[in-house]
């Protein structure tokens, strides 16, 4: 038997009295927190559940979406749509010609309404863009230009509204050399007689330039680029104005691709339109034939950069940017370039006879040479800007009633091999694998807060603490008696110990949360 031991309780209404070293007092005690740890898991309301799935939703959104917080500013995992409005102004000799054939391509897989010239496959070289220029459809819904066209943003609003602008810039003494030789211009100036023409028209440009302005295409004699971009003529010589036009440009357009580095351009485009490697494959258009080349001496090349000095200005602020874009890209860049190179090889070697042209328009241009039996996806990447304004036209007028909404998730009858699975099939499964996940995390927890499995005749004692009846009645009853059993021992070795102390001293009273109650004054701990 241990001692008595009795203190002052006068800072609360009870105290607890219970043996030390009880095996039975020790067992309920590690059943009564087992169910309080368990019964944090299975309280959970249905408002903390969704407050659970919300948090998770925000967190999969910023790692899967939102950009993630490194020096790359790339995102985790970008899923993305493809862009559904674009306006593709088309320069002149710069490989627009390339870069207009694959979102035609593009479009035209995808079953878009395109805005179409009334006749040929131009809209104007020299008027700027105007709405009435446009074949109408019944649906008089567009979304996708990349015809020859003048930039004049006002009136192509009205057309394909809300639309992402890009267009492709070249280094203006190559475009100026190229342009010369293609439109014939030495032949317009009657410079052909002359061993190298285009070193002629630089010995004193703004004397052709003023005096001969009734052939096609004599715009592009001087700052041909920006000319297209809407600056007229009389302002080249206005830095000021030059300036703010950049300024703006940089701030309408979306993307501007850079002729010698088309590769890489492309793959920045990519991104921004959310498209597949696929669908930037390509095949070279409008070569330009081999007798239409002119030697470029260090001086000629001086001569021509201070000629189209705006020209310069619009290229080296573009191409400035688009490096700024390539570092944006992050760190997987150089190896995506590669891969892309590699695929466009395999597409020379499936559908391409090596080093074979053909000369077209009059030896002006030259084509590659397909193979026998080539499919349609070598088909698809050989046609172009002529081809496909002819396809769509025809398509179009065949089935004018085009959705008005489109994504090229959506199921259409494509060549096979030429796109690849869409990332809004990624989407729907990331979604599926995030919710099952947060279901089995909520089912484990509450299988383990219910399932307190335990050895021989133990029992679940996992209750709630706002239900009185979550344990089963038999244990009720056992625990009920035990208790009562030890009340009556406690009480007599009280009085074994103390024989003055009155019965109304030992008002006792059994508690089911805390064993055996002695009211106020006494607490007695047997040991």
């Amino acid at each position: 038997m241990g001692t008595l031991r009795q203190f002052q309780s006068s800072d609360y209404d009870g105290a607890s009295l219970k043996l030390r070293n009880d095996p039975v007092s020790d067992s309920n005690e590690v059943k009564k927190s087992r169910g309080r740890s368990c019964c944090c898991c299975c309280s959970l309301t249905w408002k903390k559940l969704v407050f659970l799935i919300l948090c998770s939703v925000t967190v999969v959104y910023l790692i899967f979406i939102g950009p993630s917080i490194n020096a790359t500013r790339q995102p985790l995992l970008t899923l993305c749509f493809s862009v559904e409005r674009i306006i593709y102004i088309k320069t002149h000799k710069t490989a627009s010609t390339t870069l207009s054939s694959i979102i035609q391509r593009w479009g035209y897989l995808n079953g878009v309404n395109f805005a179409l010239p009334i006749n040929g496959h131009t809209f104007s070289p020299t008027v700027r863009f105007n709405q009435m220029m446009v074949k109408p459809v019944p649906s008089r819904h567009y979304s996708i230009l990349t015809n020859h066209a003048r930039y004049y943003r006002p009136e192509m609003e009205k057309v394909v509204p809300n639309a992402l602008y890009i267009t492709i810039l070249r280094d203006p003494t190559a475009q100026l050399e190229s342009a010369f030789g293609y439109y014939k211009m030495a032949q317009q100036l009657r410079l052909d007689k002359y061993k190298n023409p285009f070193a002629k028209f630089m010995d004193d440009p703004q004397k052709y330039l003023t005096s001969r302005r009734d052939f096609h295409l004599w715009t592009q004699m001087r700052n041909g680029q920006i000319f297209d971009l809407g600056l007229d003529h009389r302002f080249h010589d206005n830095d000021t104005v030059v300036d703010a036009k950049i300024e703006a440009l940089s701030k309408e357009f979306r993307m501007v691709l850079i002729t010698e580095y088309f590769d890489e351009s492309l793959l920045v485009l990519k991104n921004i339109l959310c498209w597949d490697m696929d669908n930037i494959l390509y095949l070279s258009n409008s070569i330009r034939g081999r007798t239409l080349h002119y030697r470029m001496s260090g001086d000629l090349i001086k001569k021509t950069r201070d000629w189209n000095k705006a020209d310069l200005k619009l290229y080296e602020h573009f191409n400035s940017s688009l490096w700024t874009k390539i570092r944006d890209y992050g760190p997987n860049f150089e190896k995506d370039l590669a891969k892309f190179r590699r695929e466009l090889e395999l597409v020379k070697q499936r559908c391409i006879v090596p080093n074979r042209y053909r000369a077209i328009t009059d030896f002006r241009e030259e084509r590659l040479v397909l193979k026998r039996g080539a499919g349609s996806f070598c088909k698809y990447l050989w046609f172009g800007d002529m081809e496909y304004t002819e396809l769509i036209r025809e398509k179009q007028r065949r089935q004018p009633w085009l959705p008005p909404q489109f994504s090229h998730r959506q199921s259409r009858p494509v060549p096979a091999n030429l796109t690849r699975p869409s990332s809004g099939v990624v989407f729907v499964w990331v979604w599926v694998i995030v919710l099952c996940l947060l279901a089995l995390c909520f089912m484990s927890c509450c299988l383990a807060a219910v399932c307190d499995r335990r050895s021989g005749d133990d029992y679940l004692d996992c209750y709630d603490d706002d239900d009185e009846a979550s344990y089963d009645l038999n244990d009720e009853i056992d625990r009920e008696l035990e208790l009562r059993r030890r009340y009556m021992a406690l009480l007599q070795n009280a009085r074994h110990y103390d024989h003055s102390l009155p019965d109304s001293k030992l008002s006792c009273r059994p508690d089911s949360e805390n064993g055996i109650h002695l009211d106020k004054k006494y607490d007695y701990d047997f040991y």
